[in-house]
């Protein structure tokens, strides 16, 4: 059985009823940097519980799962948490090890060498989940510097891989034909080890 675990400790301050007893919440999990990754997450609760958790700091555990949205014409691919357990946090390690993801799975499509403007040599991936149910997510994964030359270079298409590492969010700019800018949030498992 593929494993696909994660566990983040946060706070949310919104959410939204998207079904009969399914909320949808952002966790927002701090950097060291002071920034946040925001963390798209969905569970089945209720109003009162979800009222209780927000503004507290928290710990998530669940699973990562993909989606297929249909947005302005597109197909985009929405990475989401599906949350197994939520409970108050309180210890006074809240923001160490806050961002904790293993999974493993096959390589979906040919892994992409490049190198940033800054001279960063990463690699990205999609890593392909098949859970026991028979439902499949398809994971975005990047990796830095040596690893992502050694991944590039060992791995392919098909292959099997296990990864640890942390969810991380970034924002990039998206410009249409007619000159409007929409700024995207995009979400991708930044590999911290591998095998």
């Amino acid at each position: 059985m593929a494993i696909n675990d994660v566990r983040f400790k946060g706070s949310y301050k919104e959410y939204k009823r998207i079904g009969e007893n399914t909320y949808e919440f952002i966790l927002y999990v701090k950097r060291k940097s002071e920034t946040h990754d925001q963390i798209i997450c969905k569970m089945q609760s209720d109003t009162e519980s979800m009222e209780y958790f927000k503004y507290m700091q928290v710990e998530i555990t669940g699973k990562i799962c993909s989606t297929s949205k249909f947005v302005k014409g597109r197909n985009r691919l929405e990475i989401f948490i599906h949350v197994d357990k939520i409970e108050f946090y309180r210890g006074e390690d809240f923001y160490k090890k806050n961002n904790l993801i293993s999974i493993e799975g096959s390589i979906y499509k040919e892994i992409v060498f490049r190198k940033t403007k800054k001279g960063i040599r990463i690699s990205d991936l999609m890593l392909e989940i098949n859970m026991p149910e028979g439902i499949s997510y398809h994971i975005p994964c990047i990796a830095w510097e040596k690893a992502a030359k050694d991944i590039f270079n060992n791995f392919s298409i098909n292959d099997y891989i296990k990864i640890n590492g942390r969810l991380q969010s970034r924002e990039y700019p998206k410009r249409y034909a007619d000159g409007t800018v929409e700024i995207r949030t995009v979400n991708e498992v930044s590999i911290v080890k591998y095998k």
